[in-house]
């Protein structure tokens, strides 16, 4: 399977994940005209969203659900379900989709699915992080009662931004320059602000 920018892997998801997910990748399209089909709750009838660069052709396992699809009906958006947790697989980018569209559909798409899965999230960036061009790829690492946190900024200009976690926070360092950072607490949410430079990264060490 190979794109108009020579990406190419012989069987996707690798590494076993096609069973988690439950399906597997036969073939990519590459496209500017994907449209995603789903009945969504409260409505009358089906609700689509765009999808971005490619559509991605599925063989779906047995005990895998779709819960959406594209336009020649072919699945978009499946489930694999295990105990109260759940696996999804998009068959395109959703996070690209949501960069270049901004549609409320798959806003509302993805806030179901995660409803649905019962996923709370620990922690996020805020701030005036908003446009597409000001981006924060955001990493948490897990050890005990350790927390690692990695920030890359894959664009040409500086970004501040702030961390939030529900996570009870007693230690923030950073560990590009060796200095304590300063937590702040507000009811149930605790955070620090972080900058990070054009083409950089920071890493933060917390303590719980």
């Amino acid at each position: 399977m190979m794109d108009d920018n020579a990406w190419y892997n012989i069987k996707r998801p690798g590494a076993g994940l096609d069973g988690l997910f439950g399906v597997k990748e036969i073939e990519a399209e590459v496209s500017d005209d994907i449209e995603i089909i789903y009945e969504a709750r409260n409505t009358a009838g089906e609700v689509g969203f765009k999808g971005f660069h490619h559509k991605i052709r599925l063989e779906v396992y047995e005990g895998t659900e779709i819960k959406a699809v594209f336009k020649d009906g072919s699945p978009a958006v499946t489930k694999k379900s295990y105990g109260i947790g759940s696996a999804w697989y998009f068959a395109t980018h959703p996070g690209m989709a949501w960069l270049e569209y901004k549609e409320k559909q798959l806003k509302q798409f993805i806030k179901a699915v995660l409803a649905g899965s019962s996923a709370e999230r620990q922690t996020w960036l805020a701030g005036d992080c908003k446009r597409r061009e000001c981006i924060l790829d955001l990493h948490v690492l897990k050890k005990q009662n350790e927390r690692m946190y990695i920030l890359i900024n894959g664009t040409n200009r500086d970004i501040s931004s702030i961390v939030r976690t529900k996570e009870k926070l007693r230690f923030v360092k950073d560990l590009r320059n060796g200095q304590e950072v300063n937590i702040m607490n507000a009811d149930t949410v605790f955070s620090f602000s972080v900058k990070v430079d054009s083409w950089d990264y920071a890493v933060f060490k917390a303590e719980l």
